[in-house]
């Protein structure tokens, strides 16, 4: 199961990694989160990635990041397969 997609530099870019930040886990999705609006979107598309860095977890929907939580602001974090 591969956990660490590889992404295009121009969308790398679109996460605005912080200094010293690295990809963990980097995973296509087929639902797709929009911050600005709170909605959550069923979208049938290989644009949209999961990715978690040491500090982040982010949805990048093409080059653009749409959703982003801090990892310590997480009550809980659970990592299990389907």
């Amino acid at each position: 199961m591969n956990l660490t997609y590889k992404l295009e530099e121009s969308r790398v870019k679109g996460l605005e990694l912080r200094a010293g930040e690295t990809i963990w886990y980097c995973v296509p999705l087929d639902l797709g989160y929009d911050n600005d609006k709170k909605n959550a979107e069923l979208l049938f598309a290989k644009e949209n990635y999961l990715v978690v860095t040491e500090e982040r977890l982010m949805v990048l929907a093409g080059d653009k990041k749409t959703a982003e939580y801090e990892l310590k602001d997480c009550e809980k974090i659970k990592c299990e397969h389907q």
